[in-house]
């Protein structure tokens, strides 16, 4: 009780703000993840070696969560659902890594993370021809995109530096947005923390396999104090603890925020690149940045807009994991569960509804952190149920 009044006042504007941040530290983690790949390549350390490495350690911290929920509402047996769609979708995803670890072999870190955040342009193009329906913002936000990249790559000069990194790197942006799809497809009806868990296990299997298969030659060459803390970063930071705080933060922040700040991903990793050092500051580049940025911002918005059901109701969309959570609709409201226009000058006043559910989400932040402070992890995920899948490609 005691920390959530620190944390927040009476209008839950502090809790808010502190998710915000959250989201923020989740978007500039996953920016560094790319810096941190290639930091992990520079030290020998062979592609399927560091899938491997990265993704046990991820799905053995995530499996310790699960023991800490043993005895628990929270915790439920994998079941075989569960099982085969994590491998479905964690093989998907497993190609999509190893295609941007490849293609950073041949093409620089800005490149590679503008063109990996490719994959919200692609996730409603795929939708639309699946469905066989025409939709012209999703083209339109693919137009702007390619904008983008004629800047990006100055392809107006004499020398075309598109690569054969950078063609590896749009087939990762596909395999991600495959990956989106098919736990918008499967991921439903299961417990998704399991699922998550599933998946990071099988696509460290499938590094260990190749590691083992390919690269067991290369592994007295690995220079270990420059690729193990790289990996560990991914692994613990990249994945599991971005993945918890996702988790937590994004269902207190509106959709269309949390977009934004998520799309941003690609944005992040291109300035800490330029911090780095890794590539140098043209115009083109900033330009070609800018542009592409707008569009995956307008893709991840239009994506995590509200859609109605044939009953009447309103989806939510998570641009990240793709799952869909209905909101109900409130007679004379324009927003679910939002404010309603008021008559005196127009000034917004909040609705009854809109009230309930802030005192409501206060009140749920007071148990979290009680429950966080007086028994820990596991009596923390008790109350909150199952965590939602995680699209962790960074």
């Amino acid at each position: 009780m005691k920390i959530i009044k620190k944390v927040t006042d009476k209008t839950g504007r502090g809790l808010k703000f502190l998710c915000i941040g959250l989201l923020l530290s989740v978007t500039l983690i996953w920016g560094y993840g790319i810096i941190a790949t290639d930091d992990a390549l520079t030290g020998s350390m062979g592609i399927f070696t560091m899938l491997a490495v990265r993704f046990l350690l991820a799905a053995g911290i995530l499996f310790v969560l699960r023991l800490c929920l043993f005895r628990t509402k929270g915790y439920s047996k994998i079941g075989k659902k569960e099982v085969w769609t994590g491998i479905i979708v964690g093989a998907v995803n497993f190609c999509g890594f190893a295609f941007q670890s490849e293609g950073l072999l041949y093409t620089d870190t800005a490149k590679s993370g503008m063109l990996t955040g490719a994959y919200v342009i692609f996730v409603p193009i795929i939708y639309c021809v699946l469905r066989k329906k025409f939709q012209w913002r999703p083209l339109f936000n693919a137009l702007i995109f390619l904008v983008g990249m004629f800047f990006l790559f100055d392809f107006r000069g004499s020398n075309l530096n598109f690569n054969r990194g950078d063609a590896l790197t749009l087939l990762c942006a596909c395999c991600f947005a495959v990956q989106i799809i098919l736990v918008d497809r499967f991921a439903n009806d299961i417990n998704v923390f399991n699922f998550n868990a599933v998946q990071m296990l099988t696509m460290g299997l499938m590094g260990l396999f190749g590691a083992l298969l390919f690269e067991r030659q290369n592994f007295a060459f690995i220079d270990w104090s420059v690729s193990l803390p790289a990996v560990i970063y991914l692994g613990a930071l990249s994945s599991a603890y971005a993945y918890i705080v996702q988790t937590f933060a994004q269902s207190r922040v509106s959709p269309s925020l949390t977009a934004i700040l998520l799309s941003l991903e690609s944005l992040a990793g291109v300035l800490f690149s330029l911090a780095a050092g890794k590539v140098g500051w043209t115009w083109t580049l900033g330009v070609g940045c800018a542009i592409m940025a707008a569009a995956s911002v307008a893709a991840a918005l239009r994506d995590s807009g509200t859609a109605k059901t044939s009953g009447g109701a309103v989806q939510t969309r998570n641009p990240k994991t793709g799952e869909t959570v209905p909101t109900e609709k409130s007679a004379g409201e324009s927003e679910p569960n939002g404010p309603e226009p008021s008559a005196v000058f127009g000034r917004l006043e909040p609705t009854a509804d809109f009230k309930a559910e802030e005192g409501a989400g206060l009140a749920s932040a007071e148990g979290f952190f009680e429950s966080f402070s007086e028994e820990g992890v596991g009596a923390c995920m008790t109350t909150y149920g199952p965590m939602p899948a995680r699209n962790d490609k960074r």
